[in-house]
């Protein structure tokens, strides 16, 4: 993996920073909105000038892309229309982040032939088992390892402290996880006992 990991610093900068955005991005959930947001939007800035620079628009031109843009636009009129048009107009208007997200995400995996999507899982199962080490740790002793713990009872927050989303943190990545760790058990079933460190990951655009 640590060789995998040097090759990151060997990309043209654009790719360097989106690459290594993506890395610790687990990380960047964990932190809190304010810094998600940026991060997403500086994330996609990076992701469209290096679209725009190589002219690789055929990635938008897809089913998936005009669907989420159709969405898009429903969800911008449905608030147009809404009283409460002040409360929600900053939700519908930046919901395109988001889509551009979705899209960085699947051209990061597949860059290179998907050269660097099995160091990205790596990174995240091991801040995925940090982070369960760490509410297992609370469990029994009733704050986390930075000395965090919930004013509600029964409650744990991890290294989310206050903001109590760590579940959705957790559910999120454990089925990323799980889905990569079975996705190596059928391999390995599949060819007598030897694991095969491809990994198939599904593309959102061919």
């Amino acid at each position: 993996m640590s060789e995998k990991f040097l090759e990151v610093f060997k990309e043209k900068l654009i790719i360097k920073l989106l690459l290594l955005s993506i890395l610790i991005f687990p990380i960047i959930l964990l932190i809190g909105s304010a810094v998600i947001n940026f991060m997403v939007v500086l994330m996609n800035i990076f992701f469209l000038i290096h679209i725009i620079s190589k002219k690789n628009y055929v990635i938008f031109k897809n089913n998936i892309f005009y669907s989420l843009v159709a969405l898009w636009f429903f969800l911008i009129m449905n608030t147009l229309m809404n009283d409460n048009f002040i409360e929600n107009y900053s939700r519908s208007f930046g919901f395109i982040r988001f889509i551009i997200l979705v899209f960085l995400f699947s051209y990061i995996f597949s860059y290179k032939n998907q050269k660097f999507k099995e160091l990205i899982l790596r990174f995240w199962s091991i801040i995925f088992f940090i982070v369960a080490a760490d509410l297992i740790f609370e469990f029994f002793y009733g704050f986390n390892t930075l000395g965090l713990k919930s004013t509600f009872e029964g409650r744990l927050v991890g290294f989310m402290g206050d903001q109590l989303k760590i579940g959705h943190w957790f559910l999120c990545f454990s089925l990323i996880i799980i889905s990569r760790y079975l996705n190596k058990e059928k391999k390995f079933l599949k060819n007598g006992g030897k694991f095969i460190s491809h990994i198939p990951f599904p593309k959102i655009f061919d």
